[in-house]
């Protein structure tokens, strides 16, 4: 025991301090010894019952959250502590680090309770993770999903919030009402600019300890960690820097989507695959000296694809977001059934994949699926991937089935002509803005059907938001990969189904899309 032989005055030191109790018993990855950076300490060890953070990202937000989570039951005789966040992929990650020190640190494992008549410890995991402590007290992790129903059968002591800005209003009264009088609440999140949310009064309140911690308080903040930073949000006078490495609400954002509508769109469905495609897959092809190494990417890609196929007489639309190498690409699949619905069929998400072997996945999922319409982001590799297509020989075979006339690449910045009246007016509308009101208008007609296993999306969704400048819409970035593979999805159904179909379209010279002309995208 990690106590043993201590003075009387050292232990109770210990085990009233979250942070000192921490650097006693947890442990890092490595082996070594917890160690808390000062802010956090002062977090850990702030005695309000009401806290929230207003915070940038890679703080150590998550690192307090799971040491609160674990030191309030090991500590306390029969206290029951609510760790919760959006969505069950928020909380992921959380009980990652929890399952990690139950079974590093013997102490904490053998602080938590037995199962009647063996040795099997006393956790449930479904349909939501319990551990039961020896001492009577209990840690549930629970999504709070967007109506807070999960939270309701639960009576705690405290309560601890992940993503507290994407906490909706009903999740939020179901939160307080689980919370015995006198109990503790500790929200921690970055803002997302929503003047219309519980968190954004709570960050406001006077009866609120609010926490601010921007990106730099890291001690491994450096100049060029900021050059990534700037680059990855576009400028340091973007709300995505404003909200993620500042901290601060910035200027007046709103939820892009009505949640209602995406709740009502959302279905649990048979066949509905998620699929990850790593560079790591392709390692040992890359690093090799190997001649024939676009055939064995090739054959490599049919593996991964496994069992995928498309099925006849079904007409599959695709949307794709291609991420430079370091960027996360994301591949959307949607099924058109017999009234004209769409329905989320396959996710195919990739990490660390460059170019050359994203356009022989495409290709290869051009083969199975046969698609009526594959929408491009021009942004990242979308450009290179749609040039590739378009010239090389090994893409020969999609070519010659017509893939050119139904593969077409957008830019989010350009404008795109929706309408020409009776005397050739040209009606133009930003690009991206125009795919969100297609998005919308299909679920409000109850159009379009997404998966419920596909809590990615819903916490893009969730946490997506826009602003209005003297111009334009400006959508928040970063973490919207997902949701313009979808918007590309929309937009190519739309050109291929009415838009060309306004006028004769010549095809744009793919070096006009560098310099920003104002023209239909969908000429390409």
């Amino acid at each position: 025991m990690k106590l043993d032989g201590m003075d009387e005055t050292k232990i109770i030191e210990i085990l009233s301090s979250p942070w000192r109790w921490g650097e006693t018993y947890l442990v890092n990855r490595d082996g070594s010894p917890r160690k808390y950076w000062d802010h956090q300490k002062e977090d850990l060890d702030c005695p309000s019952r009401r806290i929230m953070h207003r915070d940038g990202r890679d703080v150590g937000k998550s690192v307090d959250l799971t040491t609160r989570g674990l030191y309030i039951p090991f500590v306390n005789r029969g206290y029951e502590v609510l760790i919760t966040a959006p969505l069950q992929g928020h909380l992921d990650n959380l009980i990652e680090e929890i399952e990690f020190q139950i079974d590093k640190v013997p102490d904490i494992q053998d602080s938590i309770a037995r199962k009647r008549g063996g040795r099997q410890l006393d956790i449930k995991r479904a349909p939501y993770h319990r551990y039961r402590f020896s001492n009577g007290s209990m840690l549930h992790l629970v999504p709070a999903g967007h109506d807070g129903n999960a939270l309701r059968s639960y009576h705690v002591m405290a309560a601890l919030v992940d993503e507290a800005a994407r906490l909706s209003i009903k999740a939020w009264k179901a939160l307080d009402g689980c919370v015995k009088s006198g109990g503790t609440i500790v929200g921690y999140s970055n803002p997302d600019g929503r003047r219309n949310t519980p968190y954004y009064r709570f960050t406001q309140s006077d009866k609120w300890f609010v926490f601010k911690w921007p990106s730099w308080v890291n001690p491994n903040w450096t100049e060029e960690t900021a050059r990534d930073k700037e680059v990855l949000h576009g400028g340091r006078n973007t709300e995505g820097w404003v909200h993620e490495v500042v901290g601060e609400h910035g200027s007046p954002a709103y939820g892009t989507f009505n949640l209602d509508h995406f709740y009502q769109a959302q279905k649990e469905k048979d066949g509905y695959m998620r699929l990850d495609i790593l560079g790591e897959d392709f390692k040992d092809i890359l690093e090799g000296e190997n001649e024939q190494m676009e055939e064995a990417i090739a054959s490599r890609i049919v593996d991964l694809l496994g069992s995928l196929a498309g099925m006849p007489g079904v007409f599959y639309w695709a949307g794709c977001d291609f991420g430079y190498a370091k960027d996360p690409t994301e591949i959307v699949i949607f099924a058109e059934n017999d009234k004209g619905a769409l329905i989320e069929k396959v996710r195919i998400h990739c990490e660390r994949i460059d170019y050359p072997i994203q356009s022989a996945l495409l290709a290869e999922l051009e083969r199975l699926y046969k698609f009526s319409g594959i929408g491009l982001d021009v942004g990242g590799n979308g450009l290179s991937v749609f040039q590739e297509i378009k010239l090389l020989n090994q893409f020969a075979d999609v070519r010659e089935n017509g893939l050119i006339g139904r593969l077409r690449i957008y830019g989010f910045g350009e404008s795109l002509v929706i309408d020409v009246d009776e005397d050739g007016q040209e009606t133009k509308k930003n690009t991206k803005v125009y795919a969100t009101d297609l998005w919308t208008g299909r679920m409000q007609r109850k159009e379009v059907v997404f998966a419920k296993e596909d809590d990615e999306l819903e916490g893009q969704v969730i946490g997506h938001t826009y602003n209005r400048t003297d111009r334009t819409i400006v959508y928040s970035k970063g973490n919207d990969h997902i949701l313009d593979a979808i918007r590309c999805m929309f937009l190519v159904l739309e050109s291929l189904q009415r838009l060309e179909g306004l006028h004769d379209v010549e095809e744009i010279e793919i070096v006009n899309l560098r310099i920003g002309v104002s023209q239909p995208i969908f000429g390409v």
